[in-house]
């Protein structure tokens, strides 16, 4: 016999009512880890259409904040339900939430606004769960962008050294080839409309919104752009340094100097805060205290 979603009954509890809790939010903050996966899936699907995550985990992904914040005010519950996505960098994760998305890319802005509309235990458990989510044996546990950071590095070693046969491939296939894996907001930094590499920005200041986030370069959108006729990471890459955007050329030892600086103190800043909301949400338990020399109880003096 069959099992229909409105056969399946979801359990609530008189303190889950008390507190508000949608029934959603009572799943996947109580029950996630106990019902199977199937499960799951039909009683969210009851409540939220496969295709509104789809396109809301594709919104995250690609860095779309103030859209995916449009779609949260309609309903909230999609920052709770896990899907899959394919991002910029043709990356595919399976069975993962727009918070667990955020995280692992270290957007620290995308997850700031969705931790608005996540209850804190539910919050606590996607945390937890993104820990050994199913794209970490490929992915990682997190993104980096320190093979951009090894790339530029190179690249200025061997400007200096004047190896003028391997700096244009280096500024090309290494560093415009670690480009196209970037995250998004990453990219967005790059082309930030306010600010540039030069000085290095102040990566813990909050944004009011998602307004500035933008993939736009002097050529075209960072994934599209031709210059002269070549492809990122086949014919160019990218240096913002102390320029109004992103330009595809090759660059002196100041611009990449720049970049790479720059790249740097982001990824710092983005691990320190993600660290941050780590703690905050999953604290480490206390270790056992130990009794002092001489206290237990079955001693004698």
């Amino acid at each position: 016999m069959s099992t229909t979603v409105e056969a399946l009954s979801i359990p609530t509890t008189a303190a889950a009512l008390v507190q508000g809790s949608s029934p959603l939010t009572f799943l996947y903050s109580n029950l996630a880890s106990i019902l199977p996966e199937p499960i799951i899936g039909l009683i969210a699907e009851y409540y939220v259409a496969p295709k509104e995550v789809a396109a809301f985990l594709k919104l995250i992904a690609e860095g779309e904040q103030d859209k995916a914040e449009a779609m949260l005010k309609n309903c909230s519950e999609l920052a709770l339900v896990p899907g899959n996505v394919t991002d910029l960098s043709k990356r595919t994760f399976t069975n993962i939430t727009g918070f667990q998305y955020a995280v692992w890319a270290l957007d620290w802005h995308m997850w700031t606004m969705l931790l608005k509309y996540i209850p804190p235990e539910a919050v606590t458990e996607q945390i937890a769960q993104s820990e050994r989510g199913l794209w970490v044996p490929q992915y990682g546990v997190t993104a980096n962008w320190e093979n951009l950071i090894q790339a530029l590095n190179q690249y200025l070693s061997e400007t200096r050294s004047n190896k003028p046969l391997s700096v244009c491939q280096t500024w090309i296939k290494q560093v415009g080839g670690a480009q196209l894996l970037l995250p998004a907001h990453v990219i967005n930094e790059y082309c930030h409309p306010t600010w540039s590499f030069d000085p290095t920005p102040d990566f813990s200041k909050p944004e009011p919104s998602g307004v500035w986030r933008s993939r736009t370069t002097s050529g075209g959108e960072w994934f599209s752009a031709k210059v002269d006729g070549g492809t990122l990471g086949e014919g160019f890459a990218f240096c913002r340094g102390a320029r109004d955007c992103a330009r595809g050329r090759l660059v002196g030892i100041v611009g990449a100097e720049r970049d790479s600086t720059a790249l740097a103190a982001l990824l710092k800043a983005r691990r320190a805060q993600r660290a941050a909301v780590v703690a905050q949400y999953l604290p480490k338990p206390e270790p056992a205290r130990r009794a002092a020399p001489g206290l237990n109880a079955g001693s004698s003096s």
